[in-house]
């Protein structure tokens, strides 16, 4: 068998973006190049071999097809029969030899797509038989770049098949019009229709739908992050050419994904809706469910705009006006009441904190989205998982049997590091990233420990890039949890984890190769409490002093297990009062004697991850240095 050959002539790789973000790249191409290939019969009552019609058109097929691919007096022979075949020498792949055999070929492919149809058309299954193998031998004439004009012959044999179907008595009326319907569809009206829709056009409809639908809504908040990781291009299910085996899937065009976005819109406002989440006990914030309704009602308003059609031009400008103003006055009638009562509540309310209900597995409807839910923590899988209840009466009750937590009923939300940071929020963080990145590479050693070679590997460099990897994987596919918390959760959650790539790096990267020794030096070294405020003040300078200063203190002492002389963590008050004599002292404040230099020198190493507090040390060594100068000079 021959082996066939495709080649493609890309010219131009262009971005595909949604919501602002490159989701991927398109190769842009300039068709592809590909020879004719032969195509088997298939077999059944109807034989052509013994059939004298058949043979007789095959022979008188192939002596027409010949000629015209050899040529005539009158009419010159491929690829000079017409002006687009001609530029086929222009390509450096293209050789004469590979079509020589193109008549015969393409005659014996239409005797067996006729003899297909006699043998299939009355079978229950006819369409699928039928239309399988007319794209399995379209698929055989090969392929012609652009301005190469069309697969040799590939067109006379569509003309025929089709002349065979309307000429066949024995097909019944309704099945032979449905094969032409096929026919004229998928090859003779192609230059017309948008079977090869731009996929950017494709985007840009669905961004504007994105746009319109009021994915915002609390009720719709679920969604939104699925519509904006979902590409719904695709019409249909994959469909399998049983005689090619090549598993296609049809992509919209641009007016079957509108019906299709038409259809989704009509589902999403029947099934989720004030009535449904009160039938099911979530309507537990009415009037805020209300303003959210006016306030998407009036955006939709706006979007829209507003235009006059009045003759007089300033007619039309105070129309246009006046309606604004009947809208705007309309819109705060009905807005201000649930204001006054929403205000307030806000100011005296705490939030829930969703990320204490994610830890402590609590079930509620606070969630961001008010789904009835409970975040089901795996710790031999590291996630959590969704599991849903609704009320019967006054009775909670499950959606599902719990007794094993499949993840199509409990969807996974969260993986890796998001997820054992949940389940240990309010705990240490440096006690959280160690812990988790031990527990992961003890687990990885007792996989790899096991095969040929380990004994000769360093197994924790192996480990590291392997857990970045899938780790930064774990923290994308933890965005599910996203639409049950608030931004402000998300973003703690997103600083938490960036913060853990960044202290694995400096601990247990392999580029610094003696980094857990250095590490532990720091941490299990004896500075003495003064010290440990002199580094304090520079990294908390150069910090962004979110809090309280005493609690940034307590946090401090406890990450850096600051201990006084008795061995004892020191306390947040003693610790205070030594942090301002150390300011007072490297500032030149309330006739302190100035700090020697080289007790900042000292700490230095302690500050080696912090920039900015760097710079800033050795600002103030260089301005101690002076002052002490100075001080000496006027006192000689």
């Amino acid at each position: 068998m021959t082996k066939r050959q495709t080649v493609y002539f890309g010219n131009s790789l262009s971005k595909l973006e949604l919501c602002g973000k490159t989701i991927g790249w398109r190769i842009n191409t300039s068709g592809a190049y590909q020879a004719p290939y032969e195509t088997k019969p298939t077999t059944g009552e109807h034989d052509y071999n013994s059939c004298k019609n058949c043979q007789s058109n095959l022979k008188e097929i192939t002596r027409v097809l010949t000629e015209r691919f050899e040529g005539t007096d009158e009419k010159k022979g491929f690829p000079h029969c017409c002006t687009l075949h001609a530029n086929l020498i222009k390509i450096k792949e293209y050789n004469r030899a590979d079509f020589i055999n193109a008549p015969e070929l393409t005659a014996k492919k239409v005797i067996y797509t006729q003899q297909h149809i006699e043998n299939n058309h009355k079978e229950e299954n006819y369409y699928k038989e039928i239309t399988d193998y007319i794209e399995y031998t379209v698929e055989s004439f090969g392929q012609m770049p652009k301005g190469c004009g069309e697969p040799l012959y590939a067109s006379c044999y569509i003309s025929l098949i089709k002349r065979a179907i309307n000429n066949n008595d024995e097909i019944k009326p309704e099945r032979k019009q449905t094969l032409v319907d096929f026919i004229e569809n998928s090859y003779e009206r192609e230059e017309n229709s948008e079977k090869h829709t731009d996929l950017n056009i494709l985007l840009d409809t669905y961004q504007k739908w994105l746009n319109i639908f009021p994915s915002e809504m609390s009720f719709f908040g679920i969604l939104k992050a699925r519509f904006e990781r979902t590409l719904p291009f695709l019409s249909g299910k994959p469909e399998v050419n049983k005689y090619s085996g090549k598993t296609t899937e049809k992509v919209h065009t641009k007016s079957s994904l509108i019906d299709a976005l038409m259809n989704l819109t009509n589902t999403l406002i029947t099934q989720l809706n004030s009535h449904s989440l009160y039938e099911r006990r979530l309507l537990t914030e009415p009037d805020r469910v209300n303003l959210e309704l006016i306030l998407n009602e009036r955006k939709q308003k706006l979007r829209e705009g507003y235009s006059n059609k009045s003759q007089n031009e300033e007619q039309r400008y105070r129309k246009f006006l006046k309606a604004w103003f009947a809208d705007e006055k309309a819109f705060f009638t009905e807005v201000t009441p649930l204001l006054i009562t929403l205000i307030p509540q806000a100011e005296e309310d705490t939030p829930p904190d969703r990320l204490r209900m994610t830890k402590d597995e609590v079930i509620t409807n606070k969630w961001a989205n008010y789904e009835l839910a409970q975040m089901r923590y795996n710790s031999s899988e590291v996630w959590h998982q969704v599991a849903g209840y609704h009320y019967v009466g006054d009775e909670l009750k499950h959606n599902h049997l719990d007794n094993v937590l499949d993840i199509e009923n409990f969807p996974v939300v969260t993986k890796g590091i998001t997820a054992y940071l949940l389940h240990n929020f309010g705990n240490s963080e440096q006690v959280i990233f160690d812990t988790y990145y031990k527990s992961s590479l003890n687990k990885y050693k007792q996989v790899e420990l096991r095969k040929p070679g380990s004994s000769m590997r360093d197994l924790d460099t192996d480990f590291y890039p392997l857990h970045v990897s899938q780790e930064k994987d774990f923290a994308r596919f933890s965005e599910n949890i996203h639409p049950y918390l608030s931004r402000e959760e998300i973003e703690l959650i997103n600083q938490y984890v960036e913060a853990y790539f960044k202290y694995i790096e400096q601990v247990y990267s392999p580029k610094n190769t003696n980094a857990e020794n250095t590490h532990k030096s720091k941490t299990e070294s004896e500075l003495r409490v003064t010290d440990w405020c002199i580094v304090f003040y520079y990294i908390d300078e150069a910090g962004t002093k979110k809090g309280y200063k005493i609690n940034r203190m307590k946090k401090f002492i406890a990450d850096n297990k600051v201990v006084n002389p008795s061995g004892e963590l020191t306390t947040p008050s003693n610790f205070r009062k030594e942090y301002y004599e150390i300011e007072n002292r490297i500032n030149g404040k309330n006739n302190k004697k100035l700090l020697p230099p080289e007790r900042i020198k000292n700490i230095l190493p302690y500050l080696e991850n912090y920039k900015e507090a760097i710079q800033n040390a050795e600002n103030d060594i260089d301005y101690l240095n002076s002052e002490i100068e100075e001080n000496e000079r006027n006192t000689y």
